[in-house]
């Protein structure tokens, strides 16, 4: 089996898929044969990455979805089901940290930002796992993968001190870099 046909046949979401990182795991799990529904809460950018994939060949699917919001997820879930047939794989990649790092301290963060931070990172993981698993059991098959970042361990803007503390931290909980399973190697060109 070549990496580009590993996972053909199975229906990929990735949440904040609309850029970044998110739409690097779209492309690379297209890549590897996978349909993907594009979700995320920016429908113009999930709908240019979607167009984008399908423009290559792939099967790709844009669709809004706020992960704060159960029955938002739950529509994302079943939409993908009835236009790709099932739910295989999640990639939970949705989160909010620019907006965190830039307001500076816990301290003085607006507890707006805080609790709208709070229910997109935590909350949304949750609802948008609670959404496929239903589509997964009836398959007897899923993959979940949950999305973070270093800046999990910082609470702050870090001091020397607490920059060092997280790092040892970090490397601590994760001594090497984690593999994943569904993103393809690239081929090494000769």
């Amino acid at each position: 089996m070549t990496d580009t046909a590993q996972l053909t046949g199975k229906v990929a979401i990735v949440t904040g898929a609309g850029g970044g990182i998110g739409r690097a795991y779209s492309r690379g799990l297209a890549e590897a044969g996978a349909a993907v529904v594009l979700a995320d809460v920016n429908l113009e950018s999930a709908t240019a990455a979607a167009e984008e994939l399908a423009a290559a060949g792939h099967r790709a699917l844009a669709v809004g979805v706020d992960v704060r919001d159960e029955a938002s997820t739950t529509r994302m879930a079943a939409t993908a089901a009835e236009h790709f047939g099932s739910v295989d794989i999640l990639v939970n990649n949705a989160g909010l940290m620019a907006e965190v790092v830039g307001e500076g301290s816990l301290t003085t963060m607006d507890i707006d930002l805080w609790n709208r931070t709070l229910a997109v990172n935590l909350t949304g993981p949750l609802l948008c796992t609670r959404a496929v698993v239903p589509y997964m059991k009836e398959r007897g098959y899923g993959k979940i993968a949950n999305q973070s970042s270093s800046g999990a361990f910082m609470a702050a803007r870090p001091t020397p001190t607490a920059a060092r503390r997280s790092r040892c931290t970090n490397s601590r909980a994760t001594p090497r870099r984690p593999r994943t399973t569904f993103m393809p190697r690239r081929q090494r060109s000769s």
